[in-house]
């Protein structure tokens, strides 16, 4: 069964089934500040200025994206992407 979530910030489309809802991140290291851009419903462009090394920068991104979503961070979980900067988030 689908789930639409209300979110403060964007409306997103489901994208998988058992009530998960996938966003697509391009993700981007080594920035200058954190900052979160809306593509679209369910595509985001996150800037970190953690190094991509050790999963520091996918934290970071997952932390981000989840203030910006203004919801808990153990919520997001990353699918697809740890070691490239195409990413495929899942919240539950």
């Amino acid at each position: 069964m689908w789930r639409v979530q209300s979110l403060p910030h964007c409306q997103l489309r489901p994208r998988s089934y058992e009530g998960m809802t996938k966003v697509y991140v391009k993700a981007k290291a080594r920035a200058g500040k954190t900052e979160v851009k809306q593509i679209d419903q369910t595509h985001f462009e996150v800037a970190v200025p953690e190094a991509p090394e050790k999963g520091l920068a996918n934290r970071a991104v997952l932390k981000a994206l989840a203030e910006y979503l203004d919801m808990p961070a153990y919520r997001l979980s990353l699918v697809s992407g740890a070691a490239w900067r195409n990413k495929i988030i899942e919240i539950e």
